[in-house]
C-alpha cells in the first residue's frame, strides 16, 4: 500500500504543473458557484420587492455559471486524459522498438 501512496505522490510532483492549474480552476470554480448560491438564499434580500429580481437574477446567473464550470471542467479533463494517453502510447511504442 506505501508503494501506491509512494507511486501517487511522485506522479503528482513531476506533473504539476499539468494538474495544479487543473486543481486551481476546479477549487475557484466551486467557490464562484457557492458564493453565487449563498447569495441567493442570503435571507437579507428577503426584506423589500424590489430584490425579487435580484434574486431572480442571481438564480438564472446561478444556472449559467453550473452549465459554464460543467462544460469547462469536462473539457479539461477530456483534455488532461488525451494527454495521458499520448504518454502512455509513447512509452509503448518505446517499449515496443526495444523489443
Amino acid at each position: 500500500m506505501k508503494l501506491i501512496y509512494r507511486l501517487a505522490k511522485d506522479n503528482l510532483k513531476r506533473n504539476s504543473e499539468i494538474y495544479l492549474p487543473y486543481a486551481i480552476s476546479l477549487i475557484l470554480s466551486v467557490i464562484f458557484l457557492f458564493v453565487n448560491i449563498n447569495l441567493y438564499y442570503n435571507k437579507s434580500l428577503d426584506f423589500d420587492y424590489k430584490y425579487d429580481t435580484v434574486k431572480e437574477l442571481l438564480m438564472y446567473t446561478s444556472y449559467a455559471i453550473a452549465g459554464t464550470i460543467t462544460i469547462f471542467n469536462l473539457y479539461s479533463n477530456n483534455f488532461l486524459s488525451d494527454q495521458r494517453k499520448i504518454m502512455d502510447y509513447m512509452i509503448f511504442w518505446d517499449l515496443k522498438k526495444s523489443y
